[in-house]
């Protein structure tokens, strides 16, 4: 029954602070609001927003559609065609994430055989958007290079003609401006009746690529991870939401504070006299440490169900189709951080020196356990040491569940663990606390 009180009087006084509500729950939300509409919207089907790409080159207005639709059907990028002087300005402003500078004689360079350099201009403050930027660039040209290669096997010619020889195409690009171009090929020129031979012959060639490219000896099939077909009233799987993966991270690394904080009442109430007034009721002091796990686990599992049920319905995020999984999930990641925190706190001398040393860890653990970024982009070092942390495992289960939508039993693992960290550092915990009650300095 004195357990059941202390519990109860240490959450009506947790939820009675103003401010730490504030950081329980109002920061994880707004925080996760910005991240949210920083990469793609509110709510339902969320993604990357498209990126504003400035493209700079004197083309013909025929290679300017076919390289405005190349990049459009990407779904990424917002393409505007400009100055040179007007993209560089706002990308050094910070208003256009990356230009991409065309040379005004790419077309005869290419025809020509010669090697063309494109440039893009990025904003360093951007280095997220930008660098999409660059890899989907980067993939267009091995697509390209991969074209080429295979054309240049089989006719080689085309591509390479004598040293002699200049390219019949390249010829008739010769001049100062289009109208050059234009007088030579509506007077039926020479240059332009040898390019218009060569254009044939490069268009039968493409031809014949592309038709051996249908022939497919490998193909790939994508397929649900069930491997099968949806039912005819089965409902589909949950739609991509960007807060799925933005509040997860988010709710357990505010809870890690809060964990911090609920182990720090142990300092707090040590300086303030009312632990040695507990100690001397008939409460033990393993008592009163379990009292104090048992409050840390419900104050994290009442704080996660808030967060996830305000997410629920101001970000639509998914719940997952096991009504069990996400709850479960929940306990144990409240519980081993429970334990962490309290070992944490047996550890440190007082209030100032937990609060000093838990923020370092509580960040430390953040950055490597997948709290900010998710750990499959990190080094190999980096993943192997982020295996060691809580919050690793409670990341997982959470983007298992409310990412990818799968129930409990894909989530045996992570629940396994964080319940081992659980029931080992509370085990530590008590052994602490037998510890410093030898040594005389709990009180």
């Amino acid at each position: 029954m004195l357990v059941r009180t202390l519990i109860g009087k240490d959450l009506r006084r947790w939820w009675s602070d103003r401010s730490a509500v504030v950081v329980a729950l109002v920061l994880p939300l707004v925080l996760t609001g910005i991240m949210g509409l920083s990469f793609g919207g509110l709510g339902g089907e969320a993604g990357l927003s498209t990126i504003p790409l400035a493209v700079v080159g004197d083309l013909p207005s025929m290679a300017q559609d076919f390289i405005d639709d190349a990049l459009t059907e990407t779904g990424l990028f917002e393409v505007t065609w400009t100055s040179r002087e007007y993209a560089e300005d706002q990308v050094r402003t910070g208003k256009i994430r990356a230009a991409l500078i065309i040379p005004d004689d790419f077309a005869q360079s290419y025809f020509a055989g010669e090697a063309v350099q494109v440039t893009l201009w990025k904003d360093i403050n951007s280095e997220f958007k930008a660098g999409i930027v660059e890899q989907i660039l980067e993939r267009m040209l091995l697509y390209i290079r991969a074209g080429e290669a295979a054309y240049i096997g089989a006719w080689p010619d085309d591509w390479y003609p004598d040293s002699a020889e200049e390219s019949a195409i390249a010829r008739l690009l010769e001049g100062d401006s289009f109208l050059d171009v234009y007088k030579r090929i509506r007077e039926g020129s020479t240059e332009a009746e040898d390019a218009w031979t060569q254009i044939q012959t490069l268009m039968d060639h493409q031809v014949e690529i592309q038709d051996a490219f249908t022939v497919q000896s490998v193909d790939l099939r994508v397929e649900d991870r069930s491997g099968q077909e949806l039912a005819e009233n089965e409902a589909p799987q949950a739609s991509r939401n960007i807060f799925n993966y933005f509040l997860p991270g988010m709710a357990v690394f505010f809870l890690m504070f809060s964990a911090g904080g609920a182990g720090g009442d142990i300092h707090r109430e040590r300086e303030e006299g009312t632990l040695r007034r507990m100690l001397v009721s008939p409460l033990s002091s393993r008592e009163l440490l379990l009292g104090k796990w048992v409050f840390t686990t419900l104050n994290g599992l009442l704080q996660l169900s808030i967060l996830f049920a305000v997410g629920k319905l101001v970000y639509g995020l998914n719940l997952g189709p096991d009504p069990f999984a996400l709850p479960v999930q929940a306990l144990v990641t409240s519980a081993a951080l429970a334990s962490f925190f309290l070992v944490l706190a047996l550890l440190t001398r007082t209030e100032k020196q937990m609060g000093q040393i838990s923020t370092g860890v509580i960040l430390f653990m953040a950055m490597i356990g997948g709290n900010f970024i998710a750990t499959e982009f990190m080094p190999d070092f980096l993943r192997v040491a982020a295996r060691f942390t809580p919050n690793y495992w409670a990341n997982d289960g959470f983007s298992t569940i409310v990412s990818l939508n799968e129930g409990l039993s894909a989530v045996t693992t992570n629940l396994a663990v964080l319940a081992g960290i659980a029931v080992a550092f509370l085990a530590l915990a008590i052994l602490l606390l037998h510890v410093r009650e030898r040594r005389g300095d709990l009180l």
